[in-house]
């Protein structure tokens, strides 16, 4: 079974990497490489802040928040990384 801390660490790879590709997308400066990606906290590009794990008032932790400040409009990503721990037991079961 996983600990807190690998769920924890491939729960921020998968998150950053959508964060990279997100920063890809709207023309900002990524690395090469996708395992290298280290994302700022708030990157404000054309009106629009991009956050990183941004404390905020909500229900649920939040990932990635896109707030369009012109447009008045606020996108949360939430990342969610299912527990795989149980695929090889039942992998072997099937066998």
């Amino acid at each position: 079974m996983w600990d807190a801390q690998h769920w924890h660490y491939r729960h921020n790879k998968v998150a950053g990497y959508i964060h990279r590709t997100i920063y890809k997308d709207v023309g900002l400066q990524v690395t090469d490489r996708h395992c290298e990606h280290v994302p700022e906290r708030v990157v404000n590009v054309n009106g629009t802040a991009f956050m990183w794990h941004v404390p905020v008032v909500t229900v649920r932790t939040v990932c990635i928040i896109l707030h369009g400040k012109k447009e008045r409009t606020c996108l949360l990503i939430d990342i969610a990384t299912p527990d795989d721990s149980d695929v090889n037991k039942q992998k072997k079961l099937k066998n």
